[in-house]
């Protein structure tokens, strides 16, 4: 079994363009050389799957899709380990819940003509004596740079070299038994020289989940915001600041003073706590943080 969520400009997940602030995948396509048309031109959807293992074995894809109607792209599919830290999308090295070992992509490399998609299968084999775990990875898709004019070889081959012209990606969780999120709040503090109110979540389970704020942000009696926030992604067994952008660097800063931050966090076990009406979880809470003076 396994589930599936469309991409969109907001949900495609790029690394080496910026950090990914709230959890979600935002950002540009890597260029790192002039071939611009052919870094604009490659999509992947889903940008997230979700796969529950049956008898150790689970099956999914993805679509690669070339929106260039005049190139044809070369691509490669990998992986690497991840987590989500105070700084939004990381790379994990070492990474217990990596993924990548018990992955298998069918096939790896291919070619997408202009305006065409291809799917790529994905397979994953666990250990069938791993329960109640939860395994993650990356996947990227990277563009190849052809390279014809290579003198030492033979006129019948086409060099295939790593043109780091583009790499997008989306995430895989593989689970595996009982795997669960189980979510508390440690704190609120604000951050005045980047305008973030910072809320410390922890997650202690074996589960990853992308849970959503719901806030209210007050001085004394009275409202100044509310707001319901994107999803942000927490990883199994980790903690992080959830960043909520207020006020924007287009607008005042808040003055010094103490407020009130009072909400309540929601997530479900499985997918987004946004596209569920059942099984949510729903933890309040209320906090005062103090703005000083400068």
């Amino acid at each position: 079994m396994f589930t599936i969520y469309p991409s969109s400009l907001q949900n495609i997940l790029n690394f080496g363009i910026r950090v990914l602030t709230w959890g979600s995948f935002i950002g540009l396509p890597l260029v790192l050389s002039g071939q611009m048309a052919q870094a604009q031109s490659l999509n992947l959807i889903p940008s997230i799957v979700e796969l529950n293992s049956e008898g150790g074995k689970s099956e999914g894809a993805f679509t690669i899709v070339n929106a260039s109607t005049t190139d044809p792209v070369r691509a490669r599919l990998y992986t690497e380990p991840f987590s989500y830290t105070d700084g939004g999308f990381a790379s994990e090295p070492n990474s217990k819940a990596d993924l990548s070992p018990y992955i298998v992509f069918s096939p790896r490399e291919l070619t997408v003509g202009p305006g065409q998609s291809r799917q790529v299968r994905l397979v994953t084999r666990i250990p069938r004596n791993i329960t109640n775990k939860e395994y993650r990875a990356v996947v990227y898709v990277q563009s190849l740079a052809e390279s014809p004019d290579n003198p030492n070889a033979p006129k019948d081959v086409v060099t295939v070299k790593m043109g780091l012209v583009t790499r997008i990606g989306a995430t895989v969780y593989a689970r595996q038994g009982k795997t669960a999120a189980n979510l508390n709040i440690t704190g609120v503090e604000y951050n005045p020289k980047e305008r973030k109110i910072l809320l410390g979540v922890q997650n202690t389970g074996n589960g990853s989940t992308r849970p959503y704020i719901e806030w209210t942000l007050k001085q004394g009696d009275k409202e100044i915001l509310s707001q319901v926030g994107l999803p942000t992604s927490i990883v199994a067994e980790s903690s992080r600041k959830f960043p909520i952008s207020y006020p924007t660097k287009d607008e005042k800063p808040l003055p010094a003073g103490t407020y009130n931050f009072s909400g309540k966090l929601v997530w479900v076990n499985k997918g987004w706590a946004l596209n569920s009406r059942t099984n949510q979880n729903v933890l309040p809470f209320n906090f005062s943080f103090t703005v000083p003076s400068k």
